[in-house]
């Protein structure tokens, strides 16, 4: 009905009952609490909180009860004069902000002119999740830390952002974690966030995932840039699922070293299982640009790193290193790129076990410009060792040099498998093929190219 029964328009929602009407009496309206904004240093600040006259008369005076942290604080027991629709801020105190704290907040309001309130519907408020800003070293994990577990320091510096380089030094222990990171305001080239052991001893630092199910890791960077992950090892509870290192969003300039990253001993060709895993995005923005991973040993899986870019040509993922590794035992394909600008593969060890007749040390798909593979050993179990697809060095030619592939097994073996691809320079590799098939085997399989040398 659009008008009740006297004829009157009915407001939207409508009142109960035929007769629409207007409540008389008093009635206050709490806003928002006002604390400072991240990102902010550690000290003293006041806070307060918004309200509004809502009700029909002046307001004289009122209650506002509220908690820090779950505590009870003193009443605010306010007096004055608030005419009909006015707004008023009352200062609930001065408080010191410290950091590695989080702080939360609830205000609620009571007898305004010492009568009830005709409408307690919005007459609380509350905040939770604040945080200084960070800057410097601490400690996680052990005795009396700063912070007990990962999620603790993620959460400040999600909500609290920082003011300078952040490095946290984690105690010897495991983590039983599935830890994911976003975007942390102040993040930068001059201002990194970096989770190292503090004993340098990668075995002795331990994450590992919990719970099951596609989608899960133990690591994730959600959009998150500038971070620096030292000499961890890296494990995965149960075989539902084998992702360590997650990447997805855009997730930029991120550095990943000294780590032990054990997957899955399985045998299985899902990228579920990959040690380091992307998706392709829906933008050029979900590219995740400028990742490094170096220095780390990489233990089954069904890949050791996956890494899938939006797009070919100029909109494909840029900058990828991945140097001075080792991969053991990956089923599928030691490292699978996809569609990747000015990526350097170097100095890496992939070697494998794998039964997989499909088996590739190395497979590129759509790699472009001045990309770079380099002074590799790859022990290919069967299969192939190097295999290019669809690539093109069209500015910078891309440029595979110095490595060293060899091939055994009793069916196909190829050192190198090279197709579609163009503008690509191939020097000084050696190639040794052990296999005893009789066919299908040889240095290199090239199928439709153009200018390479």
């Amino acid at each position: 009905m659009l008008i009740d029964y006297t004829g009157q328009l009915r407001d939207t929602p409508p009142d109960l009952g035929a007769l629409e009407f207007t409540a008389t009496g008093d009635n206050i309206t709490l806003g928002e609490i006002m604390h400072p904004e991240a990102p902010f240093a550690a000290g003293t600040y006041p806070v307060s909180v918004s309200l509004r006259n809502n009700g029909t008369v002046a307001l004289t005076s009122f209650t506002l009860n509220w908690t820090l942290n779950g505590a009870d604080q003193t009443p605010i027991n306010w007096t004055g004069n608030l005419p009909v629709t006015s707004t008023t801020e009352v200062t609930l105190g001065s408080l010191l902000f410290e950091e590695t704290t989080e702080y939360s907040f609830t205000v609620a309001s009571s007898l305004p002119n010492g009568n009830l309130d005709i409408d307690t519907s919005d007459d609380s408020v509350g905040v939770t999740d604040i945080y200084t800003s960070l800057g410097g070293t601490y400690t996680l994990g052990g005795t009396n830390p700063d912070f007990a577990t990962f999620v603790e320091s993620r959460d400040a510096l999600r909500y609290g952002g920082i003011y300078d380089a952040v490095t946290f030094n984690v105690a010897n222990g495991t983590y039983e974690e599935s830890f994911q990171v976003y975007p942390v305001t102040g993040a930068g080239p001059d201002q990194r966030i970096t989770y190292q052991a503090a004993s340098g001893d990668s075995t002795q630092v331990i994450l590992s995932r919990v719970g099951s199910g596609v989608g899960n890791y133990t690591i994730r960077l959600e959009g998150a840039d500038y971070y620096t992950f030292r000499n961890f090892t890296l494990n995965v509870d149960g075989q539902s699922n084998g992702i360590l290192v997650y990447l997805r969003d855009g997730a930029e300039h991120n550095l990943f070293e000294g780590n032990i990253y054990n997957g899955v001993s399985l045998a299985t060709t899902s990228e579920f299982f990959s040690l380091i895993y992307s998706e392709t995005g829906n933008s050029i923005n979900s590219n995740n640009d400028f990742n490094t991973f170096r220095n780390s040993i990489f233990n089954d899986g069904s890949y050791g790193v996956h890494l899938l870019g939006w797009s070919t040509g100029n909109n494909a993922e840029r900058g990828t290193v991945i140097e001075n590794n080792v991969f053991n035992n990956q089923w599928r394909w030691g490292l699978y790129l996809y569609r990747q600008i000015d990526a350097v593969m170097a100095f890496n060890r992939v070697s494998s076990n794998s039964s997989n007749s499909d088996y590739r040390g190395l497979r590129l798909f759509n790699i472009y410009n001045d990309s770079r593979v380099h002074d590799n050993i790859i022990d290919a179990p069967r299969g192939y060792g190097i295999y290019i697809e669809y690539s093109d060095g069209y500015g910078p030619r891309f440029k595979v040099y110095n490595n060293f592939i060899k091939v055994g097994g009793t069916s196909t073996a190829f050192g190198f498998r090279i197709d579609y691809s163009y503008n690509t320079d191939f020097y000084h590799n050696n190639v040794l093929v052990t296999s005893t098939n009789q066919t299908s085997v040889g240095a290199a399989y090239i199928f439709f190219n153009y200018n390479n040398q």
